[in-house]
């Protein structure tokens, strides 16, 4: 009775067993490393928006100030801020002009120049 043989595997095909295992052990690393990033980028989010200044529903007061073509500085300030309070931001920081705003969830809405108040108005 004749033996069937088994055919002889080539060294290129054993070698890339090693190497579909080590590629599964990393896409399945970095899956897990991206789940976790996610949550927990997710999870510090939240206090971020809980200690936030006020609602992002309703809008949140911006006040920017800046030297033309050299700086701008830009933030969100406490809904108590008036007007007046942003410009004399503008002056201590050495700035020449300033600007109003407000953000919201989805979009800012900026006044003009000087302290006109944005059409989108969240309390200036």
């Amino acid at each position: 009775m004749a033996t069937k043989k088994e055919p002889v595997k080539s060294m290129a095909e054993i070698a890339w067993v090693p190497i579909i295992v080590a590629l599964i052990g990393v896409f399945g690393s970095i899956g897990v490393a991206w789940i976790t990033a996610t949550r927990t980028a997710s999870e510090q989010i939240k206090p971020v928006v809980a200690a936030s200044i006020g609602p992002q529903s309703s809008g949140q007061k911006l006040c920017s100030a800046w030297v033309k073509n050299t700086y701008r500085d830009s933030m969100i300030v406490p809904q108590q801020w008036k007007i007046d309070t942003c410009k004399k931001f503008m002056v201590a920081i050495s700035a020449n002009l300033f600007q109003v705003g407000c953000v919201y969830e989805d979009r800012i809405a900026w006044g003009d120049e000087g302290g006109g108040v944005p059409a989108d108005n969240c309390g200036w």
